[in-house]
Order: structure tokens, then C-alpha cells, then sequence
């Protein structure tokens, strides 16, 4: 719902989804072949490789769009993508991989396996993403862009006038989130450790 508001485009929300559906498919394959099964961690892969998954496609659709916006020819568009966000979500991929690669070291076997797991679907997100997603924007008619090309509201100049407020307000935003921060280290001492999922109830 949300992509087809920003979007208004069939192609540019059916395109994402695409990739999040073979990723999702790839990944459970992938716990297939290797011999492991559904359980209470692993449930929850799919949901977090739709996340990831969205993410890596929605950066390259959405700066394909700002690209034939622009003019570009198809081709040139595509190339213009993968050289300005490739690098952005080979960050985001490796950094968020080495995240969920961690949790292996947790010696519990349920959280290993969601990690290790979820490791190789956020790879296969990136993969998916810099190869089907761009393959479909090529052999399939170029995306159709609404609205105004110069409209009076933009990210850019939001962003802008976003950052000039936080710079005016600088006194404002210490107190606000000096506040905020004791008050989450007050909430931190209240939380009650529950292992029920990793217990065995007698």
C-alpha cells in the first residue's frame, strides 16, 4: 500500500515484490537442501528477508525512476543506478549480514540457525536485487512516471529545511534527548529476563 502511494506505478510495486518473493523462495530452499526445519526462530526468517529484500529493491527502483525522470535512456538510466546505489547497498548488505552472523556465537542452536540462515538470505537479497531486478527493468517497458516534474514539495527541499531546524534548535534537541535518554536508562533497569522459549517446561 505504502509503495503504491509513493510510486503510483503497477510495475515499480510489483517489481520489489517480485524480488522479496524469489528471495523468500531461495531461503527456504536453501534451509531445505541443507536439511533443516521449520521451528520457533526460523519461522521468523521470511518476515525479516521481506524487510531486507524491500530494502536493497527500493533504493534501485526508486533511483531508476529519479533516473528516466531525468531523460535518461533506458540503458544509461540502469547503469546511472547500479553505480550510485551499489555502493550504499553493498554497505547496508555487508554490515547487516555481519549483524545476523554474529548470532551463531549465542551456542543456542535455534538463534545459530536463525543467524546463519538469515545471513545467506540478506546475501541473497543483494543478489537478487543486481541481477533479476535489474534484468526485469531492462527487458520490461520503462516505468511510467506521474505528478509534476517539478513539483513544490520534494524530499530534497524537505530534507533541507529538516536539517536548517535541527542546526537553529541545536540547545532544544540536547535537552529534549538528554531527557530521553535518562528516562530509557531508568526503563533499562525495570526489564525482567523470560527464557521461556529456550526453557523446557516440566
Amino acid at each position: 500500500i505504502v509503495m503504491t502511494i509513493i510510486y503510483r506505478s503497477t510495475t515499480a510495486v510489483l517489481l520489489p515484490v517480485t524480488v522479496v518473493g524469489l528471495v523468500v523462495i531461495w531461503s527456504m530452499a536453501l534451509m531445505e537442501i541443507t536439511g533443516k526445519d521449520l521451528d520457533v526462530m526460523s519461522n521468523a526468517v521470511p518476515t525479516i528477508l521481506v524487510v531486507t529484500g524491500l530494502s536493497v529493491a527500493v533504493h534501485v527502483v526508486t533511483k531508476y525512476m529519479d533516473a528516466v525522470k531525468e531523460g535518461m535512456e533506458k540503458t544509461k538510466a540502469l547503469r546511472y543506478t547500479i553505480t550510485h546505489v551499489g555502493l550504499a547497498n553493498i554497505l547496508t548488505t555487508v554490515t547487516t549480514v555481519i549483524g545476523f552472523a554474529t548470532l551463531p556465537t549465542s551456542g543456542i542452536k535455534p538463534i545459530d540457525d536463525f543467524g546463519i540462515y538469515t545471513a545467506a538470505g540478506v546475501v541473497l537479497s543483494f543478489i537478487i536485487g543486481y541481477t533479476v531486478l535489474p534484468a526485469l527493468l531492462y527487458l520490461l517497458p520503462p516505468i511510467k512516471i506521474f505528478g509534476n516534474l517539478h513539483p513544490k514539495f520534494t524530499w530534497h527541499n524537505f530534507l533541507l529545511t529538516l536539517f536548517t531546524w535541527v542546526i537553529n534548535h541545536k540547545r532544544l534537541i540536547y535537552f529534549l534527548f538528554g531527557g530521553l535518554i535518562v528516562a530509557m536508562l531508568i526503563g533499562t533497569t525495570q526489564i525482567r529476563e523470560n527464557t521461556f522459549l529456550l526453557e523446557v517446561k516440566i
